[in-house]
Order: C-alpha cells, then sequence, then structure tokens
C-alpha cells in the first residue's frame, strides 16, 4: 500500500472484496466504463446557430429549443451546462432579476431617511 501510494485501510477493504467474490475491486461493472455522450455534430451546430442568434439564451431555453426540434431527445441541465463547458467551451448563467420595488423611490428614500437618522445618533457598531 505505501509503495502505491494507497491509504492502508482502502486496501483492507479491496482485499476482503476479492477475498469474498474473487473480483478485483475497481472492475466492478463494465457497464459504465465509456461515458456515452447523446450529442451529435448536429445538435452541437443547433446550439452554436442559437446562441449566435441570441447570445442572453439560457439553459432552460436552450433545452427547450433542442427537445422541440429533436424528437426523443432529453437532456438534464446539468449534463447540458457540462457539455456547454467542456465541448463548446461556453458557459451560460441564469438571469437575475431584481423587483422594481428594491430601487422605487420610495424605498429609496425612506433607506435615506433611515441611514441619515442612524448616521445622526449615538450608536456605534464598533464599540460596545
Amino acid at each position: 500500500a505505501r509503495d502505491l501510494n494507497v491509504n492502508y485501510h482502502t486496501t483492507l477493504r479491496w482485499w476482503k472484496y476479492y477475498e469474498g467474490t474473487e473480483e478485483v475491486a475497481y472492475k466492478k461493472s463494465e457497464q459504465n466504463s465509456e461515458i456515452l455522450h447523446s450529442f451529435t455534430t448536429e445538435h452541437n451546430e443547433y446550439i452554436k446557430e442559437l446562441l449566435d442568434n441570441d447570445p442572453q439564451l439560457y439553459s432552460d431555453d436552450i433545452i427547450n429549443s433542442l427537445t422541440e426540434r429533436f424528437e426523443d431527445f432529453t437532456i438534464s441541465k446539468s449534463q447540458l451546462n457540462n457539455h456547454l463547458k467542456n465541448t463548446i467551451l461556453i458557459t451560460v448563467k441564469n438571469p437575475m432579476f431584481e423587483p422594481e420595488v428594491r430601487n422605487s423611490v420610495g424605498n429609496l428614500q425612506t433607506r435615506f431617511e433611515w441611514f441619515m437618522e442612524w448616521k445622526d445618533s449615538d450608536l456605534d457598531f464598533t464599540k460596545n
């Protein structure tokens, strides 16, 4: 274990598994040995075309557009984002909207008045 830089307890677990099943622990299944990509070059070209036409799209829009264009195409948002990041080298962010009330004139005035009252008082948050 030291020669291979593997934790001692990990090698014990592997050895117990090998004694019980006579299979190598890290090759339990060959079904998941290869990553299957559901994207084809046609999908990639369509995504690039979508983003060229509307660069403000976010992942939900891309997923909806892909499922409308290609029959029986399903993909999760995380899988799409990973594909965009690693294959097409594009990151897509979700928009963050602020409510209009937050920066309304009345709300700004209220916050300004509260600050002026606090500033003129003898409260000091740096001292007890």
